[in-house]
């Protein structure tokens, strides 16, 4: 059981805090005592004893840290990455309106990672595995993938394919095709005209995720003599509603930290909203930003942006400030990024977290081993993002596969798993992406939208090409 201090508090607050308590109680990694031992009698030293008590994990291992997190169900939530249930909490209780923002941010994220997802199996659909018999509206459907891809000109040339796009389907094949061919492309689009569409999500509010329309969105026939129907659903308003939770997110922070959030969600924009500015000089966060996310201090957060957009070059200019670039360092190379140095210096941190978090609590607690491997996946998560920007594209894949098979228990971010997703789309591998789907659809019922060319994927494959895996 874990021991807390005395608090004078009204049932209702008790109720309350027994959530956090009820779920850090029960966080285990699997470890046994004699395993715990041995780490403990030999752990690393990875970055310095004093910058690591810096980190939120050795700060809320301290009762009175802790405390505010636990008299709020919103926090329980989200420790059990239940991102609906952490939006109704804190929509009865926003407090200073930091924890409402995050949950909003997360739902932007886990939606553009989901349409992105359905744009990478529609890619491979509808342009290298095309058919004779598709639906002549493939073509719009492969416009849509090109345009979130930010590929103009291919999605200029599909959309272009289809001259009467039909009744349900013109205002968006209108929409897609100007946006293709503006000047400004592959600029991001405008979110208040792809509200306006037709179809459309209503519009996200404060504590609201309202979904997409009722499934599926279109039906189209096949060019055959069975004339069979093809359903799908709309990516666009998938995406629409990622960009309705990231203006929510983004009103609902307090404004001196917007470009926080921004920074928190660099890695998960699409390419056809890749940053257009540098990554902000972050040098400290909220204790409501950090709590439980992939982030150990606030300049981790610079620092990952800045990873995404200026590749091994961030490492260098974050080191002294982001606890995730000093355990980054020594795997920078000339030859670029050592992905096993990266992978050892993970697993050491972990070890290093755990020992610092039971010196600040005095012992041992329940839910050290998961706030200990939530940073573990940290690193590789942010070496993950390195080595893409760096074009080490296999590299990268082996560190996303090492994080995802460590995201378990309060590390299970359906952020990054659907990205898990997408990339596995992208490789014309979807087992492993429908999985992840079916084991998040309950939760998040709109992904369902991208389910669909996801599943097509997999039934064509099957019908034209060799039996796949996920990659390893």
């Amino acid at each position: 059981m874990m021991r807390a201090r005395l608090h004078r508090r009204s049932s209702a607050s008790t109720a309350r805090a027994a959530v956090l308590l009820a779920a850090l109680a029960g966080c285990a990694d699997g470890t046994d005592e004699a395993g715990s031992e041995s780490e403990a009698a030999q752990t690393p030293t990875v970055v310095s004893a004093e910058r690591l008590k810096a980190s939120w994990q050795v700060r809320m291992s301290v009762d009175a840290n802790r405390a505010p997190f636990e008299a709020h169900p919103g926090w329980g939530a989200m420790f059990k990455r239940d991102l609906p249930g952490a939006l109704a909490a804190f929509q009865a209780d926003p407090g200073d309106g930091r924890g409402l923002a995050r949950v909003h941010a997360d739902l932007a994220n886990v939606y553009r990672q989901a349409a992105w997802m359905g744009a990478q199996a529609t890619r491979h659909i509808y342009g290298t595995d095309r058919q004779a018999t598709d639906p002549a509206q493939a073509a719009y459907l492969l416009g849509v993938a090109h345009g979130l891809a930010g590929d103009c000109a291919a999605s200029a040339k599909a959309l272009g394919e289809l001259s009467a796009p039909g009744k349900g389907l013109s205002a968006h094949h209108k929409y897609w095709s100007a946006r293709a061919a503006a000047a400004d492309c592959p600029a991001p689009p405008d979110a208040a005209r792809l509200a306006a569409l037709p179809g459309a999500p209503t519009a996200v509010s404060a504590g609201s995720d309202p979904g997409v329309a009722p499934l599926p969105h279109r039906t189209f026939q096949e060019r055959s003599p069975e004339a069979r129907d093809v359903h799908t659903g709309e990516l666009t308003h998938l995406y629409t509603l990622a960009l309705g939770h990231h203006q929510v997110a983004l009103s609902t922070a307090p404004e001196a930290e917007q470009a926080l959030l921004v920074a928190r969600s660099t890695p998960w924009l699409l390419p056809v909203e890749a940053p257009q500015a540098a990554a902000p000089a972050l040098e400290s966060a909220h204790d409501e930003w950090l709590f439980l996310d992939f982030a150990l201090v606030g300049a981790d957060y610079g620092f990952v942006a800045a990873a995404h957009t200026d590749g091994l070059a961030a490492v260098e200019a974050w080191k002294d400030r982001s606890i995730l670039a000093a355990v980054i360092a020594p795997a920078v190379t000339p030859e670029g990024l050592d992905v096993e140095v990266v992978i050892d210096r993970a697993a050491e941190l972990r070890i290093q977290l755990r020992g610092a978090m039971e010196a600040a609590s005095g012992s041992p607690m329940p839910f050290q081993p998961g706030f200990a491997q939530i940073g573990e996946v940290s690193v590789l998560r942010a070496g993950m993002i390195l080595a893409d920007a760096n074009d080490q594209y296999r590299d990268a894949g082996i560190l996303r596969i090492n994080a995802f098979e460590r995201s378990d228990g309060p590390g299970r971010d359906p952020v990054f798993l659907l990205s898990t997703a997408a990339w596995d789309a992208g490789n014309r591998s979807p087992l492993r992406a429908q999985e992840i789907i079916h084991g998040l659809v309950s939760r998040y019922p709109s992904i369902r939208t991208a389910r669909y060319p996801l599943d097509a994927l997999h039934i064509r494959l099957g019908r034209t090409a060799a039996p796949t895996t996920a990659v390893h």
